[in-house]
């Protein structure tokens, strides 16, 4: 399946899952119905009288109380929990299994090997770079991937996954829960857990009924009074009720698991092309005496996020979100062989994702590229990408991906980016950034300036990916001063360049949520037909940056209109602009994931009309794709 398919059987799947929720909601409804009607139809109870024999158990206002009581109790907990993971993003999850964040300047040696794998992975997928968390006490070997979407994403590992695995097998591991990120399944396992939660939330009512009313009833007793007290008989059968939603429930999360992992174990092989790599880590778990069982009380919340089984037990056999590891290594080892075998025919030294490139990168004004080969790749890396990323993280000079390890340091760097050759503008730029940014932050800005205004133009949207996980590290004070910064700098000439505009693109799509300036929206669009006229805009932009010329724009528009099979009109160059292309992209953002591929199928088409696509419009197209939530991986030098 490509990158579009994921994501629309992810959203299949979120279906599937809100129809099983309110089944399940339906039948836990009844059954706690069922309870009080046990309870209190029928004879004479402390909170009131129903003049009613056993065989008519039906009460119009207790079947209300139980459906008002019970929609409010599930609903309000499964809302509680996924927003409160919502609120932190994928960082909420960490920190409920108990992880630390790793610094992006620690001096431990396994901690830089996993921080340099992830920010290959990243760069390799068109993603920004996930902050990692490490479970500092668990010793077993084991990982996951958590968030609501690329932008709130994180990586987590255990001690022992990154003390025990060596490079390769590491690579093998985060590629897999990379591939959960691509193929949207973070979404759904924050969702599965808030399901969990507000099932269990009937559970725990029933047990302090049961408690609190039992230690009453008690007293009552002692005190010689009659009647019998069925407030614990309710809290006992409503906990009954919770546990066997629950339970359920489980079920539920582990049918909609195992699959996944299969699909994430293929992926991660297609990605790095070694299946030795998560196949010998998935051996080492196997045979090795620390397996991969997570020790925090809260693992059972998140045992269907993990790389391998987090739990033990009877019960962890029973609710196994995971296929067996024997069956997960030989389908590895003796089904991905071949198929390789075809993928690396495929993907042929002629192609421009081939991995036979030079190590030396040449900085090419142009790249050769077939407009189909940007498509198939989206949310699909090859080992390729994952190579070409290692070798650009080796090319960017080495005081900049030193400084970008901090949130001072990363600032300066996208400010350095900014400031424009001209020198009039220049010292413009230079003079409000002393007057209103930290002293600290200018001196690095002008220590670095140098140094990126000779960089080759091909490192700067991957340099922008390693800032971001220091840039996450803000304050909301400081996010705000980081952003007036931007925009100053990027209005000081009266003009949005394409990489100005790329820039400012990347950071907001990628931090505002972080910093609550944004929020996410569930697709909305399911037809292309509705949202003509916001991609008549945005192709007229994309036609107008590719060239000056009018008829050549014309024919390029033309051609991005032919994808759309609809009969559109470019619009006048007066009335292309950033503030445009702003509100088009946000509007196209919540559009389903088929029409989310015909509107990128649709400006691939429209900017390389000829074959060939510059740098501007590569970072330009990546930034697009970025607010569509499609990452694009990097272009690769190469020949059609």
């Amino acid at each position: 399946m490509d990158f579009f398919t994921h994501q629309d059987r992810a959203r299949r799947n979120t279906f599937l899952l809100v129809i099983y929720y309110i089944i399940a909601v339906f039948l836990i409804i009844m059954a706690v119905y069922g309870a009080f009607a046990l309870v209190f139809l029928g004879e004479k109870a402390g909170l009131g009288t129903y003049n009613l024999k056993w065989d008519k158990l039906w009460h119009g206002e207790l079947f209300l109380c139980a459906i008002s009581g019970t929609l409010l109790v599930v609903i309000s907990g499964t809302a509680y929990k996924i927003l409160q993971l919502a609120s932190s993003g994928g960082s909420a999850v960490a920190n409920i299994l108990g992880g630390s964040q790793i610094s992006q300047v620690t001096l431990d040696l396994d901690e830089k090997k996993v921080l340099n794998v992830v920010e290959e992975m990243a760069i390799a997928s068109g993603l920004p770079v996930p902050p990692v968390f490490v479970l500092e006490k668990e010793m077993s070997v084991n990982a996951f991937a958590a968030g609501f979407s690329h932008q709130d994403a994180v990586i987590g590992v255990t001690r022992g996954c990154i003390s025990r695995l060596n490079r390769d097998e590491l690579q093998g591991v985060i590629a897999h829960e990379f591939s959960h990120i691509l193929n949207g399944d973070m979404r759904l396992n924050i969702k599965l857990i808030g399901i969990l939660n507000g099932i269990l939330v009937i559970a725990i009512i029933g047990y302090w009924i049961m408690r609190l009313t039992s230690s009453s009833s008690s007293s009552s007793s002692s005190k010689g009074k009659k009647g019998s007290n069925p407030l614990p008989i309710l809290g006992l059968l409503l906990m009954i009720v919770g546990y066997i939603g629950v339970f359920f429930g489980n079920l539920i999360k582990a049918a909609v698991s195992r699959q996944r992992e299969f699909l994430a174990d293929a992926s991660a092989v297609q990605f790095t092309r070694n299946p030795s790599g998560i196949s010998d880590a998935l051996k080492k778990i196997e045979k090795g005496s620390y397996g991969s069982v997570i020790g925090s009380p809260k693992a059972h919340e998140a045992s269907h996020m993990f790389f391998a089984n987090g739990m033990s037990g009877f019960f962890a056999g029973l609710f196994k979100t995971h296929p067996p590891l024997k069956e997960r290594i030989k389908r590895i080892d003796d089904s991905y062989v071949e198929e390789l075998k075809t993928i690396e025919s495929y993907h042929s030294v002629a192609s421009p994702y081939s991995v036979g490139f030079s190590e030396e990168i040449q900085p090419p004004a142009k790249f050769k590229i077939r407009p189909e080969e940007i498509i198939s790749r989206i949310g699909t890396p090859t080992s390729g990408h994952v190579a070409y990323a290692s070798i650009i993280c080796s090319k960017i000079p080495p005081v900049l991906l030193s400084i970008a390890k901090n949130e001072s340091g990363a600032m300066a760097v996208i400010y350095a980016m900014l400031i424009d050759d001209n020198t009039e503008v220049r010292e413009t730029q230079i003079s409000m950034l002393k007057e209103n940014i930290e002293i600290s932050v200018f001196n690095e800005t002008l220590q670095i300036l140098p140094i990126v205004s000779k960089m080759w133009q091909g490192l700067r949207l991957p340099l922008i990916d390693l800032t971001i996980p220091s840039l996450k590290m803000m304050s909301e004070k400081q996010y705000d001063t980081f952003i007036k910064t931007i925009e100053f700098l990027v209005s000081s000439d009266n003009r949005v360049k394409l990489f100005e505009y790329t820039v400012t693109k990347i950071i907001r799509r990628n931090l505002d949520i972080i910093f609550g300036r944004a929020k996410l929206s569930l697709p909305q669009y399911k037809s292309i037909k509705t949202l003509i006229p916001k991609c008549e805009d945005l192709l007229s932009l994309l036609a107008y940056s590719s060239t000056c010329d009018i008829e050549n724009a014309k024919r390029a528009f033309d051609r991005g209109a032919e994808r759309l099979g609809a009969v559109m009109k470019i619009r006048s160059p007066d009335d292309c602009n950033g503030k445009l292309l702003d509100s088009v992209l946000s509007e196209l953002a919540l559009a389903v994931s088929p029409v989310k591929r015909m509107i990128i199928e649709a400006c691939v088409a429209c900017i390389t009309t000829d074959n060939e696509i510059t740098i501007e419009e590569a970072e330009l197209l990546r930034a697009v794709a970025v607010t569509l939530y499609c990452p694009i991986p990097p272009f690769l030098p190469g020949k059609n």
